[in-house]
């Protein structure tokens, strides 16, 4: 399967999780991936760059652990979009390719000069994915986001927390992680709907619509249990509906690399176990 997207080839101006994560996975399963920057138009690097985990005392733009990890399996190159000529490669680099991918904020691309417009006038079937915090239309398109600003608008943060108290948020930002899967499956269904009759697309991604999908288990719950998700006396710990249970992890086992999951909820579980 490393191979199984090996025909196609994505200009990609991702950054971060929730954009980067999408086409490292694209990459992972072969697609080409050649990733964007511009320094100069933006003012800085990716500000993963510089972030760790690092291997060990050295730093530099090239070694942030989370880029790396991020943009695995990629090409990149720099662009000065101010120039004429790093705008004629960018053109020849769309003509070239299926797939054009970016999740900044709303207009970014189309301030650019490569606005869906324009990319049609470029390649008339070229894949266009966006994934922004509200979409590109509506009354809060403008307002910008990061993975945790979504999991507070979308409901997600309400869910979690000790009862009696504020909620307490899902901790890490999740949404950068469910963000990227969303957009991962976006740009592939746009491109087996291009498979089928032809057609390019601009697909407007909403980081937030994806984070309202994950509600479902707890909207089921309701509507046929009358349990709401947060509830007096429970749950004892962040959102988990079991007490603290011990012992419960990954443990090594004799060997180079053998490991046991052990989850015991309550004594009768321990005494099972043993």
């Amino acid at each position: 399967m490393a191979d199984a997207l090996s025909s196609f080839r994505i200009c990609d101006f991702t950054g971060q999780l929730a954009g980067a994560g999408a086409t490292k996975w694209l990459a992972s399963f072969g697609a080409e991936v050649i990733r964007i920057e511009d320094p100069v138009r933006q003012g800085r690097w990716d500000i993963l760059r510089g972030t760790p985990p690092f291997v060990d005392e050295r730093r530099g733009i090239n070694l942030g652990g989370a880029f790396n990890n991020h943009n695995a399996g990629k090409f990149g190159m720099t662009l000065n979009l101010r120039t004429d000529k790093a705008k004629r490669i960018l053109e020849q680099l769309i003509e070239v390719s299926d797939v054009v991918s970016e999740n900044f904020a709303k207009g970014v691309l189309e301030r650019w000069g490569f606005g869906y417009e324009r990319l049609k006038t470029i390649k008339p079937d070229i894949v266009y994915v966006s994934n922004c915090g509200f979409g590109h239309t509506g009354p809060y398109s403008d307002f910008k986001t990061w993975g945790p600003i979504v999991q507070a608008v979308s409901g997600l943060t309400f869910t979690s927390g000790l009862p009696g108290r504020e909620p307490a948020g899902w901790g890490y930002s999740y949404m950068d992680h469910t963000g990227a899967y969303y957009m991962a499956m976006a740009i592939l269904l746009a491109l087996i709907h291009r498979q089928r009759t032809g057609e390019g697309q601009w697909v407007d991604l909403a980081c937030t619509e994806s984070a309202l999908s994950l509600h479902g288990p707890a909207l089921l719950d309701w509507t046929v249990n009358g349990r709401p998700t947060r509830r007096a006396g429970a749950p004892h710990a962040n959102r988990s509906q079991w007490p603290p249970m011990a012992p419960h992890g990954i443990y090594p086992c004799r060997g180079d690399d053998d490991w046991v999951a052990i989850a015991c909820r309550d004594q009768d579980d321990w005494e099972r176990l043993c």
